[in-house]
């Protein structure tokens, strides 16, 4: 009796423990893709100022022109 307690309670623990490792396996895989997207957004963010930056330059020297 005692061995088929101790026996369900260890299933039940080590089931319970693979439903974290799960979870915590798809928030690592969730936390991995918002990194890759934030970095993917700064890249963005650069190039756009960097666009920004050249039309100015560009505007600036065709005024200057006139």
């Amino acid at each position: 009796m005692k061995k088929k307690i101790k026996s369900e309670a260890e299933e039940e623990q080590s089931s319970a423990f693979s439903a974290l490792r799960e979870e915590l396996d798809e928030k690592s895989s969730k936390i991995k893709e918002l990194n890759k997207t934030t970095v993917e957004l700064e890249k963005f963010k650069r190039e756009k100022d960097e666009f920004e930056e050249s039309i100015k330059a560009e505007l600036e020297k065709e005024l200057s022109k006139n």
